[in-house]
């Protein structure tokens, strides 16, 4: 019964009246949220903290004090023990600063950022303390003559290293663009190199959750620069899908 009204607060940042009222109704009415608070009810609190951890970092986009900054951050922590997926919000802490063009809301929530990785990783540490070592558990696949189960990324390095390494490649190419943009201090624009960089790379190692994160703040810092030419950008997107077709194509006729 909460969801809607964290819904209220959190639609009202991007939405009309009219339109939040829609999304309010929709959240309110979903069969989806009914039926999980009904049979799994620690996903509904889940999805309620992540929904007021995004309402308190608007507030902290609208008073840029550092109040509402831990507030934020606690609320996240709360999410974190919910789930570990949790995580994959981290990079909303960047939204108040590239919103803004504030470098000390970047900064401040880049170091958000990096304290959430230090507490993901504490936290799943303290999880996997409580399960049997790696080596304890019975294997259940075995692929190949190697005895072992073999990652995603190993399997595709093994058969086409060739789309991993032009992947890897073409990130590095635009790493090492972007330190032309730092040397002229073009500041927004080597950040979104950079980051476009990045995203290739983690595309390419088949960190998708990763490098899609990265690609979509890239791609809010380009549309905020109101550049013309975009093309990196929309090659780097065209690149990814390339990409995610030919290891989707190869996982595929492994059997992943």
């Amino acid at each position: 019964s909460i969801m809607p009204i964290l819904a209220f607060f959190l639609g009202k940042r991007f939405l009309s009246p009219r339109y939040n009222l829609l999304f309010i109704a929709v959240i309110a009415f979903l069969p989806y949220f009914v039926e999980l608070s009904q049979e799994a009810r620690m996903y509904v609190i889940w999805l309620a903290s992540l929904m007021l951890f995004g309402s308190c970092v608007f507030r902290w986009e609208r008073e840029s004090s550092l109040r509402a900054l831990i507030i934020a951050f606690a609320v996240w922590l709360l999410a974190l023990q919910f789930h570990r997926l949790s995580v994959l919000a981290l990079p909303i802490f960047l939204f108040p600063g590239l919103m803004n063009r504030s470098w000390r809301n970047l900064a401040e929530g880049a170091t958000a950022i990096g304290l959430g990785a230090i507490a993901f990783r504490f936290f799943g540490d303290w999880v996997g303390s409580h399960y049997p070592d790696r080596s304890q558990r019975p294997l259940k696949d075995v692929v190949g003559e190697q005895g072992l189960e073999l990652s995603s990324l190993q399997l595709i390095w093994e058969q086409h290293s060739w789309v991993v390494i032009l992947g890897i490649a073409a990130g590095l190419i635009v790493l090492i663009w972007s330190g032309r943009e730092f040397v002229q201090k073009n500041w927004m624009l080597a950040l979104a190199k950079l980051l476009t960089g990045v995203g290739l790379i983690a595309c390419a190692a088949l960190h998708y959750h990763a490098g899609v994160l990265a690609l979509f703040v890239a791609t809010i810092i380009w549309f905020r620069l109101s550049l013309h030419s975009r093309y990196l950008l929309y090659g780097a997107f065209g690149a990814v899908m390339v990409m995610a077709i030919f290891q989707g194509v190869i996982l595929f006729q492994t059997g992943q």
